[in-house]
């Protein structure tokens, strides 16, 4: 969506485009900007103090700014977590694997009922 208004600043005429800071707007939100914005109408317009030129129509952070933020940081957190589990896994002491009964504690086979004497002929 491209949105264009004019301001004035100690009497000297401005142009901007940017609805939020950074322009970064949810899909609802772009939906949203002709209803919030018509042609026309006089809206307030938020600057930097020092540079008019950086202007928005809707200044502070928005959801939009929370996910760019938050999201690589848990992939980020998540893929550091892994990382260090896969370094500790491969410092750690090895382990012998299960050893097998012994003979003394296994159990005797014993064949079942379907089973039979083979001869050989």
């Amino acid at each position: 969506m491209d949105v264009r208004y004019s301001y004035q600043v100690a009497g000297r005429e401005w142009e901007g485009t940017n609805v939020t800071i950074g322009n970064s707007m949810a899909n609802a939100d772009l939906i949203q900007v002709p209803t919030k914005y018509p042609a026309g109408s006089a809206v307030p317009v938020y600057y930097r103090a020092g540079a008019p030129a950086d202007s928005v129509l809707e200044p502070g952070i928005h959801l939009a700014h929370f996910i760019i933020l938050v999201v690589p940081l848990l992939l980020g957190g998540m893929g550091l977590l892994f990382l260090c589990g896969g370094v500790y896994h491969l410092r750690r002491e090895p382990t012998s694997p299960p050893a097998f009964p012994s003979a003394e504690g296994a159990i005797p086979y014993q064949p079942g009922p379907a089973a039979r004497e083979i001869s050989a002929q």
